[in-house]
Formats: C-alpha cells, sequence, structure tokens
C-alpha cells in the first residue's frame, strides 16, 4: 500500500511505513478507547487500524484482514498530523478558518456542531476561501493570535453535501455508515494548493449546539429555540480554548502539560471569542454564516 504523500510534507516529514509485525504500547496511558499514550509514542486504533507515531520522524500502520482501510487516510491527516504537531509542541485547534474580505475568522466546535458545513456554506455562498479544515495549528506571536493553513480535504457529512449541493463526484474518499462523512479537495473551496503559512486570526467563533448547553435550574434541557450569540470573556475564554484542543487529554501527557497550558491561556489572552448557540433540529445555517460574519 503507497501511504507516500498523505501527510502535508509542509508541516511534518516523518517516514510513513507499513509495519511487519502486529502494533501495541505496553504501559502505555489508555485515554479513550482508540488512543493509548507514553510521553514521545501514541498507538491510534480504529476499525481493525493500528498507528503508531514515534516522536516527529516515524508512522507505523497495521492494518487486519477486513480492515475499513478507507478511515486510513483521515487517520493519517487526522489524529496522527496532530500527534506529530503535538510531539513537536505545536498545539491545534478543533475548527476550520475562513478568509472573507480583509477577515480571518476561525470556526470551531466539537464534531456535530457544524463547524465545516458553515465554513464550507461560507465559502459557496458568501465569497468567503475555506482555508483549512478541523486541524488548525495555533500560536500566538507578539500578542497576536495566528493559524497555520496548509491544504487538507475537507470533511462533510453526506446531509450537510447535499445541503450544499456538492457534487460528490470531486469527493476523494466516502466514508460509510450512519457517521459516514465526504472528503472534499479544499481547494473548491478557496484553499491554495501546496500552501502552509502562519496568517494573523482576527477572532474565534465557537458553534456549539442547544443541548450542549448547561440545564436549567430545574434540571430540564435549555429551551433554545432560536440563535443566541454572546462574546466570550475571562475565564470562559481559557475553557473554550482547552475544550477545542484537549479533545483527547493527549496534551497534557507531555512535560506535565506545562507548555500546553501556558500555550491555551496565551492564545485565549489574544482572541476575541464569540459563543453561537443554534437550536437542535432546525435550520439555521444562514443565521449561522451572518452571524460568523458579523463584525465585532
Amino acid at each position: 500500500m503507497d501511504l507516500d504523500g498523505i501527510l502535508p510534507r509542509a508541516l511534518v516529514d516523518a517516514q510513513v511505513s507499513m509495519s511487519p509485525e502486529m502494533l501495541a504500547l505496553p504501559g502505555g496511558r489508555q485515554l479513550t478507547d482508540w488512543l493509548t499514550v507514553t510521553p514521545d509514542e501514541a498507538l491510534i486504533e480504529h476499525s481493525g487500524i493500528r498507528i503508531m507515531v514515534r516522536g516527529t520522524q516515524e508512522v507505523l500502520v497495521d492494518l487486519d484482514d477486513g480492515a475499513d482501510v478507507d478511515l486510513l487516510a483521515p487517520l493519517l491527516y487526522g489524529a496522527v498530523l496532530r500527534t506529530l504537531l503535538l510531539h513537536a509542541d505545536i498545539f491545534c485547534l478543533h475548527a476550520s478558518v475562513v478568509r472573507h474580505e480583509d477577515s480571518v475568522v476561525a470556526i470551531a466546535g466539537h464534531s456535530g456542531a457544524g463547524k465545516s458545513t458553515t465554513a464550507t456554506a461560507l465559502a459557496r455562498w458568501h465569497g468567503a476561501a475555506l482555508l483549512v479544515d478541523d486541524v488548525v495549528p495555533a500560536r500566538v506571536v507578539d500578542g497576536r493570535a495566528q493559524v497555520q493553513i496548509f491544504e487538507r480535504p475537507v470533511h462533510l457529512t453526506i446531509d450537510a453535501v447535499e445541503r450544499l449541493g456538492v457534487n460528490l463526484d470531486e469527493a476523494t474518499s466516502v466514508t460509510a455508515g450512519p457517521r459516514g462523512k465526504v472528503a472534499l479537495p479544499a481547494t473548491h473551496f478557496g484553499a491554495t494548493s501546496g500552501e502552509a503559512t502562519w496568517i494573523d486570526l482576527d477572532r474565534l467563533v465557537v458553534l456549539s449546539l442547544a443541548g450542549d448547553e448547561p440545564a436549567a435550574d430545574d434540571g430540564s434541557p435549555s429551551a433554545v429555540t432560536t440563535l443566541i450569540e454572546h462574546r466570550v470573556s475571562g475565564a470562559e475564554r481559557l475553557r473554550w480554548i482547552v475544550r477545542l484542543s484537549n479533545v483527547t487529554g493527549h496534551p497534557i501527557v507531555r512535560d506535565g502539560g506545562t507548555a500546553y497550558f501556558e500555550w491555551a491561556s496565551d492564545l485565549a489572552d489574544a482572541l476575541s471569542m464569540v459563543n453561537v448557540v443554534r437550536p437542535e433540529g432546525i435550520d439555521t445555517l444562514t443565521e449561522v454564516c451572518a452571524a460568523v460574519l458579523a463584525d465585532r
């Protein structure tokens, strides 16, 4: 199996190869049902696929008979890339980045919040360019937040593809199942082929679902029927940065998490942040796009 070229060489130069034996990480700390780590190694296991990340230089792949190989490429340029960057002390936001006129906005949120759908809609209907999706290296330089944009496929659900009218013939891969995703070249939505550049980030818009919000005083779910926007300030900004970056607990393993929490604190201090809460079961894509583009 040819694995060359799956990882963006502009960001990392790790050697990716097939392992001659089954991969294991004895003595590692199991953070999730699919991730086991030590300070310098990580074992990712998913659907019969095992991937060992060793430092910043080596990635080994081991496949069971009947493994879902359609998931291999998304794992390599997703979880594996994020881990390689972490080993290089580069931390990432779970976000999509768009440029609209002179403004650069990161649209962040957990899986299902609608960040990729929103970013793609902005590119298709509102004149924005989708610069990078899902894995976004971030840093602070001279008090300014910056993100690194690079060529990486955009991942959308089947429902989002139909909603946005995207041609499936352009897909680079389609993952089946109820949580299946379609991978599409980011260059179709304004990204530049081969680009890997650090650029200033003007603001961060966090998308969340009403069901994720705190319950009411009587314990019932929050009753949100329309879009709610509020500016995020103080300690809440740091909490959001941690929620949007430490999605597996992996970053805090290295060196006790000191570098990670310094990064998160600096980013929280440097960023203008808005939380957009959308109701579940209601189509609010137009309103969400307007909220992202609002000049604050």
